[in-house]
């Protein structure tokens, strides 16, 4: 789709991933967790990943949860598929010790205030829209000075609608006081894009050093993003030529890495 006649006005970032590098924090709370629970002999990685497939399913089931309780309810099923009933408290205890390894080891990528700085100087509205933890998503941007560089937050738990839902993309418009198609949306998940594009949004899908498997599509049909990109400096040139655009016919223009 094309930029509405005022060319690009607004620029929505993802939390986790894309600005906030979380990687390998999931699988160490998985066996901190694990231990915790007097779990040692158990597989951590295995664990780890029915845990994630069964988020993944939940995310795109349509149903909204806040996350502590998403977390928290596919942690039990997770472990009751390997045969292993914990109670309501353990399993609070466990999301406890995930949100202090997540508040303790999320990092901004080395890139991201010098892009968040350089939007907003050519005076395009910047926002996070994450799935996440309230508190704890707040908590970290605070932390490492990001919040600064932000004109908005929209988070899943207090809007009450989980990506690829329209609903967020639709409330960070609103706070942006832009178009559809004047804002840009990057994200490195499936998530990310398909919420977008079904929002009428452009998106740019970001994987960092690594062949990207879009799994879990909330749908049949994949919505290719507009861009790939490695590294969140490789969209500096593309938007400096969608500013101002009023009729950006080709996207010849920007440096595609298409999905295969």
């Amino acid at each position: 789709m094309g930029l509405g006649d005022g060319g690009l006005r607004a620029v929505f970032f993802d939390a986790f991933g894309t600005i906030l590098n979380s990687e390998g924090l999931h699988a160490l709370a998985t066996g901190l967790i694990l231990e915790r629970l007097g779990l040692e002999g158990i597989d951590a990685w295995e664990i780890h990943d029915r845990w994630d497939d069964l988020l993944l399913e939940l995310w795109h089931s349509g149903s909204f949860l806040p996350t502590a309780e998403m977390f928290k309810l596919t942690l039990g099923l997770a472990l009751k598929d390997f045969g292993i009933e914990v109670g309501s408290g353990e399993l609070y205890e466990a999301l406890r010790l995930l949100v202090e390894v997540f508040e303790d080891g999320a990092r901004p990528y080395r890139e991201v205030k010098d892009v968040l700085a350089f939007c907003r100087d050519l005076g395009l509205k910047v926002g996070v829209v994450s799935d996440a933890d309230s508190g704890m998503l707040r908590s970290l941007l605070s932390k490492h000075g990001l919040t600064g560089y932000l004109d908005f937050i929209i988070i899943s738990d207090e809007v009450g609608a989980l990506k690829p839902s329209e609903k967020i993309f639709e409330v960070a418009l609103s706070e942006a006081g832009c178009e559809a198609g004047e804002a840009l949306m990057v994200g490195d998940s499936a998530r990310d894009i398909e919420g977008a594009k079904r929002a009428g949004l452009m998106a740019v899908l970001l994987a960092r050093g690594e062949s990207l498997e879009l799994r879990g599509r909330a749908s049949g049909v994949l919505l290719e993003p507009d861009m790939v990109i490695s590294n969140l400096e490789e969209l500096k040139g593309p938007i400096l030529s969608l500013v101002g655009r009023a009729n950006p016919a080709s996207r010849a223009l920007w440096p595609l890495r298409r999905v295969c």
